[in-house]
């Protein structure tokens, strides 16, 4: 696949493919955000997707990917770069040019099929010139970011890509015991130091009675989400978290069209873990809400999972990065919702006025006070 960063088109320009001809000029169609269709960028024709959301299928964990199929819908490949590792999933007949990551051109084929299928996946909802206006937005939010950065920041090559995710559903039902504490109050007599004489004062003071505690805390858990992404961008990706599953459709290769694709690189078992230490976490929340204690300590947790099952979905994802003075600042933009994670560079000079400015105000208000 050759493409370049394009306004006009969806971020990605597309080129001698024909995988989706317009049947009125036999250009090739993308996939338009804004329409939820195929868009001839050269008659202006649309084809409407069929966007089918009843027949996403679940897989059993225990049967593993032995059930899942490999097809991607159309004959592709997959093309791993040099410079920054990422693999993504490209038409077969399409020539690679640059990295969809990091814009490196050392990229070439590898003898590998992209593994499992996408079984659904959340479409892109804006074009590139929305994400543009997001990550403006965004920035300008940045108080202490420097004043300059606005107009000296260069944005590198935005690219919209469709990052694999596994969702997990499962059964638990938990096994707990722990320790519950509850507060109650007692008045204590204390002698204090005031105007150079002691004096006696009652105060109340806080105890906290610890009793022993146990039980079962049962619970189902639909679509935990996980990314199957090891780029550098992975752990913006796990704050960026604000997808609305309800919205998947079945997986068509005519969706990626005009986009890329990265091809999984954290497996099966691999993301189960992952989304196990997710589940799990959740899980003490649960049990530590239903003792209902002032406090809880000692908790001690033995869960059993049940009919555990998985599917492979592609989220959508603007992928980009911005420079300023030399430095690379990433940021990803959820192409669902427009949620953005970033870094942003930040001025000394402002946070250290901020923070004498807040010494002062305290200092007034202190005086106001009489404590100073």
């Amino acid at each position: 696949m050759s493409y370049n960063v394009s306004e006009e088109n969806n971020g990605i320009n597309v080129k001698d493919s024909n995988l989706f001809p317009c049947n009125c000029c036999g250009s090739n169609m993308h996939f338009d955000p804004n329409t939820q269709c195929l868009h001839c960028q050269y008659c202006g024709n649309k084809q409407e997707i069929d966007a089918n959301s009843q027949n996403i299928k679940e897989y059993d964990f225990e049967a593993g990917e032995s059930l899942c199929s490999t097809n991607w819908g159309s004959e592709i490949k997959v093309i791993h770069c040099d410079n920054c590792g990422a693999e993504t999933v490209l038409e077969n007949n399409n020539t690679a040019q640059c990295c969809a990551f990091c814009n490196s051109s050392h990229v070439v084929k590898i003898d590998e099929i992209p593994g499992i299928s996408p079984e659904s996946l959340i479409p892109f909802k804006f074009q590139s010139n929305k994400a543009r206006e997001k990550f403006s937005t965004w920035l300008k939010g940045k108080f202490f970011a420097p004043k300059n950065l606005k107009s000296l920041h260069q944005i590198d090559h935005l690219m919209g890509i469709y990052i694999p995710y596994w969702t997990f559903d499962a059964n638990t039902k938990s096994n707990y015991d722990g320790e519950k504490g509850t507060y109650y109050y007692v008045n204590k007599t204390v002698t204090v130091r005031r105007n150079g004489k002691n004096e006696t004062q009652t105060k109340r003071v806080r105890k906290t009675r610890w009793s022993f505690t146990s039980g079962t805390y049962e619970q189902f858990y639909d679509d935990q989400l996980v990314h199957a992404s090891q780029r550098d961008h992975s752990i913006l990706l796990d704050k960026l978290m604000s997808y609305n599953l309800k919205e998947l459709v079945e997986y068509r290769p005519e969706y990626l069209s005009g986009f890329v694709a990265e091809k999984y690189s954290i497996g099966l078992k691999d993301s189960w873990g992952r989304a196990k230490e997710l589940i799990d976490n959740k899980i003490r929340q649960g049990v530590t809400k239903q003792i209902n204690g002032d406090e809880v300590r000692n908790l001690n947790i033995n869960t059993t999972y049940d009919a555990i099952t998985y599917k492979h979905i592609l989220l959508p994802v603007w992928v980009s990065s911005f420079r300023y003075k030399d430095k690379t600042y990433q940021f990803v933009i959820n192409g669902q919702t427009g949620e953005i994670q970033g870094s942003a560079p930040v001025s000394i000079p402002k946070i250290i006025g901020v923070i004498l400015l807040t010494g002062a105000t305290i200092g007034i208000i202190l005086k106001i006070l009489g404590y100073i």
